[in-house]
């Protein structure tokens, strides 16, 4: 298994459905389809604690990744918004049980995104 850096953010390509486990976490239920993750400021902007990743295909919460001492929740990206393979693509988040925020970090520039763990589900 290896994680691959796509716009300097962690994402896993390739089979590995198997390797996820079949977790609820933040009210998720494997298998739901989600539109929006996280939510804006009270005054409609994006702030380095509340951002919004919002899709027009909806991305499929798949599951927990558990690497090392460190744990992802697993999106998986619609096969039509993937380009330049025919492999799953899942989007990854780091998460704080103790806390109500999920994290992509940016590998190179040494940053992180916080997003709340608030969800828009598809219909």
């Amino acid at each position: 298994m290896q994680l691959n850096l796509i716009y300097d953010q962690p994402y896993l390509v390739g089979e590995h459905d198997n390797l996820l486990k079949k977790e609820t976490k933040f009210g998720l239920e494997p298998g739901t389809k989600v539109l929006a993750i996280g939510r804006l400021t009270a005054n409609g902007k994006q702030s380095s604690s509340c951002r919004l990743l919002e899709t027009t295909t909806p991305i499929e919460y798949r599951g927990v990744l558990n690497i090392e001492n460190e744990s992802f929740l697993a999106f998986l990206i619609a096969p039509s918004e993937v380009q330049g393979t025919n492999l799953p693509v899942y989007k990854l988040f780091t998460y704080s049980d103790k806390g109500n925020e999920l994290y992509i970090p940016s590998i190179k520039s040494q940053t992180i995104a916080i997003y709340k763990a608030v969800f828009k589900i598809a219909n």
